[in-house]
C-alpha cells in the first residue's frame, strides 16, 4: 500500500482579508506566496497568547482568496472555531469543508486527475503529498503512514502534541518548516 485516506478534516478559510488573516495567525509567512499561485501549500502551527501550540495544519492555496487548512479530525470544530474568535472584522468566511478527503501518497507516482496536491516537506528523504480528493473514496487504514511518520519522528495531532501545553520547538516545528524562519 502506497497510499490512505488520513483521520483530517479541513476548513476553509476565503474572503479578500483571507491571507492577511491567516498571516497574523499562524507561524508561515502568507504575504510571499507568488500572485496567482495556486493549488500550493505549507506546513504550519496556530499558537496561543503564551507562545503555546494549538493545532499544526497543512494551509492549501485554492485561489488568491481561498485557503483550505487540514488538522487533526478530533479537533476540526474547535480549531474552526479558534479562527473565529480572532475574525472580528476581517472580511473572511470560516466553515468545515466537506468536499474533500485527505489522502497521503507515497508511491512518488502522477496521480490521474487534477487534483490539488503539495509534497509534505517535514523530513529529509520524506517522499509524501498530502492530496486532497473527493469525499466519495474509500476509507483506508492508516497503519502504513503511521510507521513511516513516525519513523521519520514526525508528531502528529492532539494525542502527539498536547495542545495549548506544546511549545513548537520541542516538537521540532522550526525543523518540519512551521515557523517563518524555517530552517532547511
Amino acid at each position: 500500500m502506497t497510499s490512505c485516506i488520513l483521520p483530517r478534516g479541513l476548513i476553509r478559510v476565503s474572503g479578500g482579508d483571507a491571507t492577511r488573516f491567516l498571516n497574523g495567525l499562524c507561524t508561515r509567512n502568507m504575504l510571499n506566496w507568488s500572485a496567482g499561485t495556486t493549488n500550493c501549500g505549507k506546513y504550519a502551527a496556530f499558537l496561543n497568547g503564551p507562545g503555546r501550540l494549538m493545532y499544526e495544519s497543512f494551509i492549501f492555496r485554492e485561489t488568491e482568496s481561498s485557503y483550505l487548512l487540514d488538522c487533526d479530525v478530533r479537533v476540526l470544530s474547535d480549531f474552526a472555531m479558534h479562527l473565529r474568535q480572532f475574525r472580528l472584522k476581517s472580511a473572511v468566511a470560516i466553515e468545515e469543508n466537506r468536499e474533500y478527503s485527505v489522502l497521503a501518497d507515497w508511491s512518488g507516482k502522477e496521480l490521474q486527475g487534477d487534483f490539488p496536491a503539495i509534497k509534505d516537506e517535514r523530513a529529509q528523504n520524506w517522499d509524501m503529498r498530502r492530496i486532497l480528493i473527493p469525499r466519495d473514496k474509500v476509507e483506508s487504514r492508516t497503519d502504513a503512514y503511521e510507521v513511516l511518520r513516525l519513523t521519520h519522528g514526525i508528531p502528529e495531532g492532539p494525542q502527539e502534541i498536547p495542545r495549548g501545553k506544546a511549545i513548537p520547538m520541542e516538537y521540532n516545528m522550526d525543523l518540519m518548516g512551521a515557523s517563518k524562519h524555517a530552517v532547511k
